[in-house]
């Protein structure tokens, strides 16, 4: 399990920072495994006819075997259809991941505008936290009682409604390329994404106190963010 986790994690990677080579290499793969399955459909209908119907394959032999014939049609019917409905499910996929690539955009351009009251949020937020004497130890204790978190009470405000918006936004994209169901390609070239929500004092400092109570506080934008600088190098 652990060799199979450590594959998927560098095949990640490969993906995230657009390594040529692996790109090749994959739609080599594909072409070949779509070449296998075409010669494996044809070997299928060759051994439909030559098993259903015996001796020199002739018009007459299917005249007098019609019930061999319509099999070998079927055969070929059943193959194109669901080839075809392979080809449209594929088609769909694609429309429907451009769709959601084209109101995430929409969405990060709203979003853009309120980059510097989300930041000044954030800022606040920091010192609210302070001053209420918010600290890892605090928080450690209160979810060793089992009390709901100072800081997740904070955040909850409406002070900072517009810091909990933006930061679930890229919050939400993270987890989408995480799963692969939006493509970090598209993300990467048409997103922004704001490194302050990482990296400045303040957000490590809420980070930090976040994850006591909630592991996975703001794990969807770090991920976001480091597959930001990966590509990016």
């Amino acid at each position: 399990m652990l060799k199979k986790s450590r594959i998927k994690i560098m095949l990640k990677k490969s993906v995230i920072s657009g390594n040529t080579g692996f790109n090749n290499l994959l739609t080599f793969l594909k072409t070949l495994l779509a070449v296998t399955v075409i010669a494996f459909v044809l070997y299928l209908i060759y051994r439909v006819a030559s098993t259903g119907i015996q001796g020199e394959i002739t018009i007459h032999n299917f005249i007098k075997n019609p019930k061999e014939l319509l099999e070998i049609v079927f055969s070929i019917i059943t193959i194109c259809a669901s080839s075809y409905a392979c080809v449209q499910i594929y088609i769909m996929k694609d429309i429907n991941r451009t769709e959601m690539c084209h109101e995430i955009y929409k969405a990060d351009q709203e979003y853009r505008m309120q980059s510097e009251k989300a930041r000044n949020e954030l800022a606040e937020l920091a010192k609210a936290i302070k001053e209420n004497q918010i600290t890892v130890e605090s928080e450690t204790k209160l979810h060793n009682e089992g009390k709901e978190s100072a800081l997740q009470g904070l955040l909850l405000r409406k002070d900072f409604e517009t810091l909990r918006a933006f930061a679930y936004h890229y919050e939400y994209i993270g987890y989408l390329t995480l799963r692969d169901k939006l493509n970090f390609s598209v993300a990467f070239d048409t997103i922004t994404f704001p490194n302050w929500l990482m990296i400045s004092d303040d957000a490590k400092f809420i980070i930090e106190i976040g994850r006591v109570d909630m592991p996975d506080f703001w794990n969807g934008s770090e991920y976001l963010y480091r597959s930001y600088e990966v590509r990016r190098k």
